[in-house]
Formats: structure tokens, C-alpha cells, sequence
């Protein structure tokens, strides 16, 4: 099922990933594997700060925090009011497994919560891509599988040392 084809929900590609921020509160950080599986990882590649989206529309970017604890905080854009969070847990020295979740509301404002789990890897050239699941449930508990999002992401690096600020 493609995001954009589904009618029903009233969610399409671009709201489900701007409303995710990208998906922790409910099934993320309720899943037991994933509780017991957060490890100190400051070594990963993943760890760090980036800005993520969906790989075929960049507008929808957002801000994804990896942190060495195994979790996973992404900012809220204005049109979202949706932050999400969740965890990640190391698959091998490039790639992770991520489980996240956020709650939204769908066109009607009724609560949605959307559940986003998958793999994310970091490249040699250091470029953070993958694919993600995400899963709809309403109010009622009805699940709508909304497919799946290719994700591409880019890392926040500080400036040169060199520059010094105020001179």
C-alpha cells in the first residue's frame, strides 16, 4: 500500500511522516525487546544528531536525535504538533533497528497514534538511509498499514574549530 493512496485514514505520505516528526511513547518504548536491549553505544554511527525525511520528498525533514542510550527523539514540525520518540538497538557496526511512535491527530482531530519500526544504516560516506514501516491506529484500535517510507538523512556536524566566535 502506498501512503498517498490511502483515503480512508486521510493520511498520506507526507502527513504521516510530518506528523510523526518520524514514530515512541505507546508501542516503542512499550516494546519489552526494545527496553531491555538499550546499551550504551557512543561508538555507533548512528549516534548523533541529523536531519531525516522521506528519501522521495525532501520537504517533510525533521530533526532526529540517536542517542548512545538507544533512543530516539524527532522534532515536531508547526503543522504536527507531534513529537516522536522510541528506541534503536544495534544489528551490526552500520546498522540498527529502530521502533518508534507518536500521537497525531487525523483530519477529523481524532487521536491517531502512528507506530514506525525498521533499519536504518550509516554509510561509509556517512549518509543514514533505509526503510520504515508505519502503522496506523485510531481511537477505535483499528490498525491501517500505511506502508512503507524510504528515509534518508544527513548529518548535523558543528563548524570548524577554527572559527571563533565574536572575532
Amino acid at each position: 500500500m502506498n501512503l498517498s493512496e490511502d483515503a480512508q485514514s486521510g493520511l498520506t505520505r507526507r502527513t504521516a511522516l510530518t506528523r510523526v516528526g518520524l514514530a515512541g511513547a505507546g508501542a516503542g518504548l512499550a516494546a519489552g525487546a526494545h527496553r531491555t536491549a538499550l546499551a550504551q553505544t557512543p561508538g555507533h554511527p548512528l549516534v548523533g544528531v541529523w536531519v531525516v525525511g522521506d528519501a522521495a520528498d525532501p520537504v517533510g525533514e525533521q530533526v532526529a536525535a540517536f542517542l548512545a542510550e538507544g533512543l530516539v527523539l524527532v522534532s515536531a514540525v508547526e503543522t504536527s504538533n507531534s513529537d516522536t520518540f522510541g528506541t534503536w538497538t544495534v544489528i551490526d557496526d552500520r546498522t540498527a533497528s529502530i521502533a518508534m511512535v507518536s500521537i497525531s491527530r487525523d483530519p477529523q482531530g481524532n487521536p491517531v497514534r502512528l507506530s514506525w519500526s525498521g533499519r536504518l544504516a550509516v554509510d561509509d560516506d556517512d549518509a543514514l538511509s533505509g526503510s520504515v514501516a508505519v502503522v496506523a491506529r485510531d481511537g477505535k484500535g483499528t490498525l491501517t498499514d500505511l506502508g512503507t517510507l524510504d528515509f534518508a538523512g544527513t548529518r548535523i556536524v558543528p563548524e570548524s574549530d577554527t572559527a571563533t566566535p565574536g572575532a
